[in-house]
């Protein structure tokens, strides 16, 4: 029985080009770590974490977020990005503010 041979260790100088290849162009993680061969659950880690070394740009055009009113009460409903949050009222500006500012790390 043959024994394999674990793979060295990748660290930032290989998936910082790859996670630069899938901001460009996203799609399902599944799909681009198949794509590439790599560990999904490896690339996610690493997304994040370069993600979360980038700054935000000085100019940084805000993203779009629907706020709507929920029928039938006074609550809403605010989606961005995949998410959605439902409140029973509206919060206060500051604290959606924060709120997509944490989100978008």
């Amino acid at each position: 029985m043959k024994k394999s041979k674990a793979s060295p260790r990748k660290g930032r100088e290989y998936w910082r080009p790859l996670v630069a290849e899938f901001e460009a162009a996203p799609c399902r993680h599944q799909v681009f770590a198949a794509r590439h061969k790599i560990n999904v659950g490896t690339f996610r880690s690493w997304l994040y974490v370069l993600r979360a070394e980038e700054p935000a740009p000085r100019n940084a055009v805000p993203k779009f977020v629907e706020v709507v009113a929920a029928k039938g009460g006074s609550g809403c409903t605010l989606a961005t990005g995949g998410i959605e949050l439902r409140f029973d009222r509206l919060p206060a500006a500051e604290y959606l503010a924060e709120l997509l500012s944490q989100a978008g790390r």
